[in-house]
């Protein structure tokens, strides 16, 4: 019997943009050195996209070397969790 796990990325089964913004509201805080105001409206507008245009539609006021700064390490830490999770399943 084969088992896996559905994981909901962009929305479809469930709306996370809540817990998105927030988590995005605390990256951007340690990485910018203050408060920035992230919205769940502004997540699901963007849901689905790459995260350089993600990232781009967040911070348009950033220039795209500090975009960068912002989003590099919010993507590191998902890539990881995919590793983590691809990992689980290949040794089953």
């Amino acid at each position: 019997m084969k088992k896996g796990i559905i994981f909901d990325v962009d929305g479809t089964l469930w709306d996370s943009s809540v817990q998105v913004a927030q988590s995005w509201q605390v990256a951007a805080e340690k990485l910018l050195n203050g408060p920035r105001p992230i919205t769940p409206d502004m997540i699901s507008r963007n849901m689905g996209k790459n995260m350089k245009d993600f990232g781009d539609a967040l911070f348009p006021d950033l220039p795209p070397a500090k975009r960068l700064e912002v989003w590099k390490p919010v993507w590191n830490m998902k890539t990881s969790i995919w590793r983590i999770i691809r990992e689980f399943f290949t040794l089953r």
